[in-house]
């Protein structure tokens, strides 16, 4: 081989080697989508700092039952638990189920997606005079704990 073939090669090689670390740092649409979900859960902290804590879900015009409740448990950072709560008969709860999910907010609105038995449960929770009505189920409510 004389020199030029071997700059030519070492040229291809170079350019190879420049095309695998461009193609390394140019974004999937995977990464993308993390960065979307990332960037979306930042724009609802605010609103996440004014609905975090505690809720039992409610039924208009069922009266809570002392035997079981269940709970929504909504941290700041956007996580989220699901939560059913049992009486053990001796002024006390026990935890019969938990699943885990996340959350997020706007102004006038709540979202909770909760990893269900089989599939992600999403609810959809509208402040309507005060309270966080269910989108679908408008007699379905969440009640904060104090």
């Amino acid at each position: 081989m004389n020199k030029t073939t071997i700059k030519i090669i070492g040229g291809i090689i170079v350019l190879m080697l420049i095309a695998i670390i461009i193609k390394k740092l140019k974004p999937t649409n995977n990464s993308k989508n993390q960065e979307t979900k990332i960037v979306e859960l930042d724009k609802g902290i605010e609103h996440r700092k004014k609905f975090a804590g505690a809720y039992t879900t409610e039924i208009k015009g069922k009266k809570s039952s002392n035997e079981s409740v269940e709970m929504y448990a909504l941290n700041e950072n956007g996580g989220a638990k699901w939560l059913w709560i049992k009486n053990n008969g001796k002024n006390g709860a026990i935890k019969d189920d938990e699943k885990i999910g996340t959350w997020n907010a706007t102004e006038n609105s709540i979202t909770i997606k909760i990893k269900g038995n089989t599939e992600m449960i999403e609810e959809l929770f509208i402040l309507k005079d005060n309270v966080l009505v269910n989108d679908i189920l408008p007699n379905r409510y969440l009640k904060k704990v104090e």
